[in-house]
């Protein structure tokens, strides 16, 4: 749903991104907050979620976690658009 919703410190807004069809921008008082492609779960818009993608890609390789005898777990904190959470479950087998 996209709009202007009222939060305890203020305001959220969620709005289209210009540039996808399937994207969205989460604005908390105005400061963009989070971003999500709802198509492609590998798109990272912000540039500090592609700074922690080699975290995964180089030390802690996809095909070292199969899903069944090491499956690999993950949290982001304030991660509002799961956009970091999608890419790690679209590229890990059984990821959580």
């Amino acid at each position: 749903m996209l709009g202007e919703f009222p939060i305890d410190t203020g305001t959220a807004i969620i709005e289209a991104d210009a540039y996808g069809a399937s994207r969205y921008i989460l604005k908390v008082n105005g400061v963009p907050s989070s971003h999500v492609d709802l198509e492609d779960p590998n798109y990272l818009d912000f540039e500090y979620m592609r700074w922690m993608e080699p975290v995964f890609t180089i030390g802690m390789p996809a095909e070292q976690f199969d899903g069944r005898a090491r499956k690999l777990r993950v949290l982001h904190l304030g991660g509002g658009g799961c956009s970091m959470a999608r890419w790690v479950a679209a590229n890990y087998e059984n990821a959580r």
